[in-house]
């Protein structure tokens, strides 16, 4: 018996050291993000995607690049300037407006192909921000060469014209403007004697402003509606504040992590993304804990854009952009055959029941317009784990529920083909 006993030691000892091999491996080596190979070399500053296929990235240099297929392919698009292009922001989908140093501002109507120059009144600024909250009213913003005053210009038709609205605080520059409605927005300005960074608010549309918090440096305001909000503080101990209070009052989160944040963005009021230096953070809930999604690539993350909570961009230094389908979290997606399977299939997950992961399994006879989702009992759509054309074969899913939040309980997961059903199981979540 003491023989089996220190066998059953050893052998516990053994697994122990191979699932904290496994553990660290999945941690430091593997990535839910997928490079893309962008053509450029230069750093990119901002990325937005107009929909799920066609997106732009703009940069140093003049470099505009272009996708129409969700980033498999890039193309370079002509600024007709070699100055840095700063920001970008679009009114609908054929109209949007790139401004950056020197007093570019351009203009597309054509949904990004040929940009032109706008007629943004420039008066030697550098401009650093423009937002529209729709087809008719935006803001930009930038400071003069000599930072002698901050400006924010507005237009009412579409950036046909547009206003100045001086700042009268002498020695400012707007660094970022974000608006959620014609009357409430925010902005990021520089203000001395002190050289701190402030956050003011106007809720006329921008004629006043004044202030609600102010830090040594500020990065990425980030609304979802007129009281949630957040900012990044680009100065030790790098935190992140929100507000559910519109701004009247802010408190500061668990750190995002140890390198600063340049950019961040919410799909809704519990799941956010943070581009940073070397990392990329993501919050389940609401940004008050942050865990780093792995990237293996050393290089600064400037802009970040998700058109929903599994599909994002991230681009930066070195002409990167990085893909996400999984929300930035290992899937362990893969396909486990080269055989083609004689019929459609959907195994039973594994383990079940489960926590926090579980593989499902299907198979494809032939090349199928292919969608794998999760419910709850109720018939709610909790997830959609694959919607994409598969070639034949057999794939594995390794399903976590680290991005939602679910409770303990009997989930399902179907499998649609070419809108027809072809099976639905069932699966229990045990915590």
């Amino acid at each position: 018996y003491g023989d089996m006993n220190n066998f059953k030691k050893h052998e516990m000892f053994i697994l122990a050291v191979i699932f904290l091999f496994v553990d660290l491996n999945f941690c430091f080596s593997q990535s839910g993000w997928i490079n893309q190979n962008s053509g450029i070399n230069t750093e990119i500053n901002s990325i937005y995607f107009r929909d799920s296929l066609a997106g732009l990235c703009i940069g140093d240099f003049g470099k505009i690049i272009m996708t129409t297929n969700a980033g498999s392919n890039w193309f370079p698009v002509s600024s007709g300037t070699q100055k840095s292009l700063k920001a970008m922001s679009f009114s609908s989908n054929t109209i949007g407006f790139i401004v950056g140093d020197s007093g570019v501002n351009l203009k597309t109507t054509d949904g990004g192909f040929t940009w032109n120059p706008s007629n943004i009144p420039n008066y030697a600024i550098n401009f650093m921000t423009v937002f529209f909250i729709n087809k008719n009213i935006g803001f930009a913003g930038g400071r003069k060469f000599t930072f002698s005053q901050g400006y924010i210009y507005k237009s009412t038709n579409g950036g046909t014209s547009w206003d100045s609205i001086p700042d009268t605080y002498k020695g400012s520059y707007v660094k970022q403007l974000f608006f959620v409605s014609p009357e409430i927005g925010w902005s990021i300005k520089f203000e001395p004697p002190l050289g701190t960074e402030f956050v003011k608010k106007t809720t006329d549309g921008g004629n006043n402003w004044f202030y609600q918090f102010n830090d040594i440096r500020i990065n990425s305001l980030y609304f979802i509606d007129s009281l949630k909000g957040w900012f990044l503080n680009e100065f030790p101990p790098f935190l992140v504040y929100r507000t559910t209070s519109g701004g009247a009052n802010w408190v500061s989160c668990f750190p995002c992590g140890i390198t600063p944040g340049n950019s961040l963005i919410f799909i809704n009021k519990n799941n956010g993304w943070i581009s940073g230096l070397q990392d990329i953070y993501y919050s389940s809930n609401g940004g008050l804990n942050w865990t780093t999604q792995t990237t293996d690539h050393l290089v600064k993350y400037n802009g970040i854009y998700f058109i929903d909570s599994l599909t994002g961009w991230a681009a930066g230094d070195s002409g990167i952009i990085l893909k996400t389908t999984t929300g930035g979290v290992l899937t362990g997606f893969t396909n486990t055959s080269a055989e083609i399977p004689e019929k459609y299939f959907l195994s039973q997950n594994y383990p079940n029941p489960f926590n926090p992961e579980t593989v499902i399994s299907y198979e494809l006879p032939v090349t199928s317009r292919t969608k794998l989702k999760v419910y709850d009992v109720l018939g709610n759509e909790i997830a959609t784990l694959v919607n994409e054309t598969k070639p034949a074969g057999s794939y594995n899913y390794q399903f976590s529920t680290v991005n939602y939040q679910l409770s303990s309980g009997v989930y399902l997961y179907r499998l649609e083909i070419d809108g027809n059903i072809i099976d639905t199981k069932r699966m229990v979540l045990l915590k």
